[in-house]
């Protein structure tokens, strides 16, 4: 095992070196490319490490790279022009705006004595909220290249094969890979997380009537399942430009978010159908979509288990332990935003690693959790931020005379509405991939957004 050890480490330090020497360099499409490949591995592959050394230090070295490569392609971008960044001049935009009093509400709420987690707990947790403004930022100053765009369409499509073949085969053997690599052991010595459940993992790797969810190499099936937004967004972009081929990937993706099986991103891609079908004024593709869900209830209705049927019923009155358990947490969230306006403190709610679970209030929605945290001030710029993204990306759709162009505005239109649903149920930005994929993304878009304004060349 520590063979295969050196072996990973000696893979991920050349992946991370030239990752570094690339963005250093200003091609940022590089640090995408970080983003797509590794930041989904990143869990499993601490895991794996930690079976082969079991070393903390190796893991947390891990950890701060991750970090070093996300900051480092900012502060690239903000100081390694020409010239004093206080002689240079901005022209901002509403979202650009917007982004600034996210990020300095954050900043105040770290450095202000509110709530009663320490400043370390407070400094870990801002870290990661302060990725969302770094990386729209990047995004911001950069632009894809229509070449750049269709090798991110064919990198989506190759992983989304290599995502199924690990969910099928992790079904056919009824095992998940998790438990191969002792991702409870790691999880426990690293996270202080006990196992959990049937399978020795996590409560997320099963459904509420035991049966398994598989997660193929991401963190846990919630997580591959609102990953599985961000490909399903780009494959219905390329097939609303007449890509057929791409329908292929996905009917691929719609099984694995079967064998991941988590309800608000599977309704969240059904979102992102019922839009494309409305944009695209194909009444062929509801002709489709319509029968997949007539077989799928037919299939559901005769072959289905009574645990499963149960299961859906109990979903959608509201009884099963899982939706009490969110509808819980959603009013222990409500009042205690109505009784501190203002926010109690970062770290007081959510499902992040430095929130401390005795200490917690709410946790099983985004824009409560922020609400709870930082106030009902910082609630609405989040949701505004979401609200001016999904019209941007549309607007660049509509108006770019670029088909890359179009594309990304049509993803970006598509996958901010699909997260709107897990956002609703799910501490949704702790998934690094989603999040930091998708924040990106905006800033990509503003970026062709606002040159359509100025020169409506793009």
């Amino acid at each position: 095992m520590i063979v295969i050890g050196n072996i990973l480490l000696v893979l991920y330090a050349f992946f991370t070196l030239k990752i570094l020497e690339k963005v250093s360099n200003g091609k940022f499409f590089y640090l995408l490319l970080y983003i797509i490949f590794f930041l989904p591995l990143y869990t499993v592959f601490q895991s794996l490490i930690y079976l082969c050394f079991k070393n903390e230090i190796l893991i947390d070295t891990i950890k701060f790279s991750k970090d070093i490569i996300l900051y480092f392609s900012f502060f690239i971008l903000l100081f390694g022009k020409k010239g004093s960044i206080l002689n240079r001049k901005f022209h901002l935009s509403f979202l650009d705006k917007l982004m600034l009093l996210f990020f300095v509400h954050i900043l105040i709420y770290l450095i202000a004595p509110i709530g009663d987690a320490t400043f370390l707990l407070k400094a870990i947790y801002a870290k990661n909220l302060f990725l969302i403004p770094a990386l729209y930022y990047v995004g911001r100053n950069i632009s894809l290249s229509e070449a750049e765009w269709n090798s991110t369409v064919a990198i989506f499509k190759s992983l989304v094969l290599i995502i199924f073949s690990f969910a099928v085969v992790e079904f056919i053997f009824s095992t998940h890979f998790h438990s191969l690599v002792e991702y409870s052991e790691y999880n426990l010595a690293i996270n202080n997380f006990y196992p959990e459940g049937n399978y020795d993992l996590a409560w997320t790797f099963e459904n509420v009537n035991g049966k398994p969810r598989y997660a193929a190499f991401f963190s846990n099936p919630l997580a591959l399942s609102a990953s599985l937004l961000c490909y399903i967004s780009i494959f219905f972009s390329e097939l609303f430009f007449s890509n057929k081929k791409i329908i292929f990937y996905i009917l691929i993706t719609s099984i694995i978010f079967y064998l991941a099986f988590s309800r608000s991103p599977i309704l969240g891609a059904l979102l992102i159908f019922t839009v494309f079908i409305v944009i695209s004024k194909s009444f062929k593709w509801l002709l489709y979509g319509l029968f997949i869900f007539i077989i799928s209830f037919l299939s559901i209705s005769f072959f289905a288990s009574d645990d499963f049927l149960y299961y859906l019923e109990d979903t959608f009155y509201f009884v099963e332990p899982s939706s009490l358990g969110h509808l819980f947490e959603w009013i222990q969230s409500i009042i205690s935003i109505y009784e501190n306006p203002f926010g109690i403190g970062l770290t007081k709610s959510g499902n992040a690693l430095s929130v401390i679970d005795d200490a917690k209030v709410g946790g099983e929605n985004q824009f409560l959790i922020f609400g709870v945290q930082l106030g009902v001030i910082f609630m609405i710029i989040y949701i505004l931020i979401i609200l001016k993204s999904i019209i941007n990306g549309f607007k660049t759709f509509e108006y770019s005379k670029i088909v890359s162009n179009k594309k990304i505005g049509l993803t970006l239109f598509l996958l901010k509405i699909g997260l709107v649903i897990p956002a609703l149920t799910s501490n949704i930005e702790i998934y690094l991939f989603v999040s930091l994929f998708s924040w990106l993304l905006v800033g990509i878009n503003e970026n062709i957004y606002n040159k359509i304004i100025v020169h409506d060349s793009l």
